[in-house]
């Protein structure tokens, strides 16, 4: 990657006011003079680090993509590598990640604004202006300055998760400058925290249950008949017992909490199914103690990236910054007498998962609300394209809908399956997408996306991984098919860490040569 720095104005009102400095890193586009300019991705968040993302996932981007674009990205203001807003020490931080929810509502409530209130007095101490400069509204006016840094007279974007309201923020301030903006897994145009909040969660309770009824019709998933019940049984022995788990050279206590939160995060990626219920299972008392120790990592990794966890145990400022993001982004607080109408939103929520702090405790109370953000109809439709997907747990799919109507009808592309975005990881969507973003139009004729069948396979997706590393379908297929009976989903998932077992890279890399001896 080349890296970079960008000047922009802490406040896009005053613009030769105070400036603030944004961490850039690119791609450069691999074809041979069919360079079409740069397309900026934002992954999400708020507080979402786009040169990690782009780090570990340049080779998400299709070939495509690669040959005519420079892939861009860059870290939000105040967050990660950029002039960062710290509103808590790192004590402090731990501290939150670590704390169990309250039974008691009462304690609850107290905790949650004793919460907000040290990040508000945190960002005013370290800087109160950037901390009231957070929003949207002027992340937006950062994408435009990028726009014009790289040399690109309109704006070629791709925005997932949070990255949709950036995008819709955009397109209402600056339509006659966006070529081509996709829209992938789209939060809600709505600024009321309610609907935000009881929306979200039940989303999440949706794609739960059907993670629970898929298992259970799996003969092969190692937690059926009973999927709910097992899951609910390690949730509640953690609560009396907690795990302490050897991470970083430090012990890391897995608690309820952080594996109802790992539970919720293994939703948005499908592929993580057949892993999470592998760690289950392990962690059901009288497990044995090696897929135990594995399963329990595998569940503190979970958590950890909804915390902004660093590999050697610290964290990162994007626990803070969502909330302040979020807040200013809202036209209010959500106080304790709004809650009922959050819990009437949700539904139903199943009992391991009922202590949710989201639906129970008021937020924004403390932190400033009600920036300027606009997201309206407006003359860039037809260079918009939104795509849902229908078991989204963090963005469900009323949210892609709720969009659609607030931008005026734009074209729209609905994958059928499970997780969270779609554009970046299935064909079908991929290809639509990739087509829009090269040619600037919306192809013609557009189609929804039936689910994938082998969207929780994850040797199935390794065999996509190996794809896209330019092995080719077959090799791909073949190093698959030769782990699937020695490699666990959890052996798998472990590949991912700092201490991976050399066995099991040893097991891939022989697989690995064998299969391309034989292209």
């Amino acid at each position: 990657m080349e890296c970079a720095t960008l000047a922009v104005p802490v406040d896009h009102a005053e613009p030769d006011g105070p400036t603030i400095e944004l961490a850039v890193a690119r791609l450069a586009a691999t074809g041979d003079g069919d360079r079409i300019g740069s397309l900026i991705v934002n992954p999400g968040g708020p507080g979402g680090s786009g040169l990690e993302f782009l780090a570990s996932s340049g080779l998400a981007f299709s070939s495509d993509l690669r040959d005519h674009f420079d892939i861009v990205s860059f870290d939000p203001r105040g967050v990660a590598a950029s002039t960062p807003l710290d509103c808590l020490t790192q004590e402090e931080r731990a501290e939150l990640v670590d704390e169990e929810t309250p039974d008691d509502p009462a304690t609850a409530v107290a905790e949650a604004a004793e919460h907000e209130a040290s990040i508000a007095d945190g960002c005013t101490e370290d800087d109160d202006r950037l901390f009231r400069h957070m929003g949207t509204d002027q992340v937006a006016g950062d994408v435009d300055r990028l726009r014009e840094a790289v040399g690109d007279e309109q704006l070629t974007f791709l925005g997932l998760s949070y990255g949709t309201r950036i995008a819709a923020a955009y397109a209402t301030m600056f339509p006659d400058r966006v070529r081509a903006v996709v829209l992938d897994g789209s939060v809600t145009p709505s600024r009321d925290l309610v609907e935000q909040t009881g929306g979200q969660v039940k989303g999440i309770v949706r794609a739960m249950n059907a993670f629970v009824q898929q298992c259970d019709a799996t003969p092969t998933c190692p937690l059926a008949p009973d999927t709910l019940g097992r899951i609910s049984s390690v949730a509640e022995h953690l609560d009396s017992t907690p795990i302490d788990v050897e991470l970083a050279g430090d012990d890391e206590p897995l608690t309820k909490d952080k594996f109802v939160t790992a539970v919720i995060t293994s939703l948005y990626d499908p592929s993580t199914a057949m892993a999470l219920a592998d760690a289950v299972a392990a962690l059901e008392p009288g497990a044995d103690e090696e897929p135990a120790d594995l399963g329990a990592r595998f569940i503190l990794d979970l958590a950890g990236q909804q915390s902004s966890k660093r590999p050697d145990g610290s964290y990162g400022n994007g626990f803070e910054t969502q909330g302040v993001v979020n807040c200013l982004d809202a036209d209010g607080p959500l106080e304790v007498a709004d809650l009922p109408r959050v819990r009437e939103l949700a539904g139903p929520i199943p009992a391991f998962m009922d202590t949710d702090p989201a639906a129970d405790t008021p937020s924004c109370t403390l932190l400033p609300t009600g920036n300027n953000l606009r997201i309206e109809a407006n003359e860039a439709t037809d260079r918009l394209l939104v795509v849902g997907t229908e078991g989204d747990p963090a963005t469900p799919i009323e949210w892609t809908h709720q969009m659609v109507a607030a931008l005026g009808n734009p074209a729209t592309v609905i994958y059928g399956g499970a997780g969270h975005g779609a554009s970046l990881s299935r064909p079908c969507v991929t290809e639509q997408v990739t087509e829009f973003l090269v040619s600037g139009t919306v192809p013609t004729p557009l189609q929804d996306c039936p689910r994938d069948p082998d969207e929780s396979d994850i040797y199935a997706q390794i065999a996509t991984q190996f794809e896209t590393m330019g092995l080719g379908r077959k090799t791909g297929e073949c190093i698959a098919d030769a782990i699937r009976d020695d490699i666990t989903p959890l052996e798998i998932v472990g590949l991912n860490g700092d201490d991976a077992d050399p066995d099991v890279v040893a097991e891939l890399q022989e697989a690995a040569m064998n299969c391309a001896r034989q292209r």
